[in-house]
C-alpha cells in the first residue's frame, strides 16, 4: 500500500498536459500495453513521472484509465529494479542512483549501491597504484646530459 501511494503521488504531483501535446510520434503504447510501458520504465529505473514524458510524444491524449495501467504496470517494474543486485551492479559503474526506490525497498537497493560503489573505488585504486608502480621511469637516464639554464 505505501508502495502504491509513493508511485500515485509522484504521478499526481507531476506537470499534466495531455490534450495539448500532438507530436505525431506512433510510438507511444501502440506496440505494448500501458502496464508493459510502465515495467518497462520503472525496470530501468525511471522515475514514476516517464508517463508525463511518454503521453507527450503520443499522437492521441492518455485516459485515466491508461495511467492506471501504467500505474500497474510500474509497481511491478519497480518491485524488480530496487534490488541489492541492481543496486550493486549501478554502483560498482559509479552511476547515479536514480532515486526511485520507495522507502521499504530502498534499503536493499542502497546496501548493494554501496557495496558495488566500494568495490569499484577498490578496483580503480588497485589498478591506478599497480599501473603507477609499472609506468616508473628514471626522469633522467645515467647517459643523459643535464643541462643548467640558470
Amino acid at each position: 500500500m505505501k508502495k502504491l501511494f509513493a508511485v500515485v503521488s509522484l504521478l499526481v504531483l507531476a506537470p499534466f498536459s495531455f490534450a495539448s501535446q500532438h507530436t505525431g510520434n506512433a510510438s507511444c503504447a501502440t506496440d505494448s500495453t500501458w502496464q508493459e510501458v510502465g515495467y518497462k520504465a520503472a525496470s530501468q529505473g525511471e522515475p514514476a513521472t516517464q508517463f508525463y514524458n511518454i503521453v507527450q510524444s503520443c499522437d492521441k491524449p492518455a485516459t485515466a484509465q491508461d495511467e492506471a495501467e501504467f500505474v500497474q504496470g510500474y509497481m511491478s517494474g519497480i518491485e524488480s529494479f530496487c534490488t541489492y543486485d541492481n543496486g550493486y551492479a549501478l554502483g560498482r559503474v559509479q552511476k547515479a542512483y536514480p532515486n526511485v526506490c520507495p522507502t521499504a525497498m530502498a534499503d536493499d537497493f542502497m546496501q548493494g549501491y554501496e557495496v558495488g560503489l566500494q568495490k569499484h573505488n577498490s578496483v580503480n585504486s588497485a589498478n591506478y597504484h599497480d599501473g603507477f608502480k609499472h609506468s616508473r621511469k628514471p626522469i633522467h637516464s645515467a647517459n643523459s646530459k643535464r643541462t643548467n639554464h640558470f
